[in-house]
């Protein structure tokens, strides 16, 4: 295996060559070039994403309630404002043949969101319902992310990852009502420190031709 400097197009000045080689395959049968991956040309992007998520994932894991909360209110204002949002469009929209529907789903939307600002506990229940079908879910899409991403070494990082938020939605939803004030806030620090550890893998992996 040797690397080859090429030039594809002639505004790509040497030294942009240079730090961008093309790794080559040499064999009987002939030259195989391997592509680079996006992984290899944004280590930085990687890297700082898979920091920040860490750092995030050590606060949820030291004030559980107080991420519990934040994400609980966070999700009450979006679901509050896309009611309203809703509500407008539809007096806005009298004539049309779903105003009715549209009108229920914008009421379904606010009282929901008005629900989980201003019923902690009762709130705290129903989002972590929502919570644990949210990593279940989140876990199969990281699974299949990992399959896609081989061969990085970070791959199986993903797979793992995926793997653990299954597990962990799975323990949210049997934990429930008692542990609903902390288990959330530390299951979601434990979903990011993994999340972290996969783009941080990814960031510092080296590209493995095929």
């Amino acid at each position: 295996m040797r690397p080859c400097y090429a030039f594809f197009d002639s505004a790509v000045s040497p030294d942009r060559a240079l730090r961008y080689p093309i790794v080559t395959n040499a064999s009987r049968g002939g030259i195989k070039v391997a592509q680079t991956d996006i992984a290899t040309t944004s280590k930085g992007w990687f890297l700082g994403l898979g920091i920040f998520l860490i750092v995030v994932g050590v606060l949820a894991i030291l004030f559980p309630l107080v991420f519990t909360l934040t994400a609980q209110v966070l999700v009450g204002l979006a679901m509050l404002a896309s009611g309203i949002a809703v509500l407008i469009h539809a007096f806005k929209e009298t004539t049309w043949s779903g105003f009715l529907w549209e009108l229920l789903v914008g009421a379904l939307y606010t009282f929901a969101g008005l629900y989980f600002i201003f019923d902690p506990l009762g709130g705290m229940i129903a989002f972590t319902l929502a919570l644990a079908a949210c990593f279940i879910v989140d876990g199969i899409f990281r699974i299949v992310m990992g399959v896609k991403a081989r061969p990085h070494n970070g791959a199986l990082w993903a797979i793992i990852g995926g793997v653990i938020s299954i597990i962990l939605g799975v323990l949210i939803w049997s934990e429930l009502p008692g542990s609903a004030s902390w288990v959330v806030g530390t299951l979601i620090g434990i979903n990011l420190l993994f999340a972290g550890g996969t783009f941080v893998a990814l960031g510092t992996s080296t590209f493995a031709p095929k």
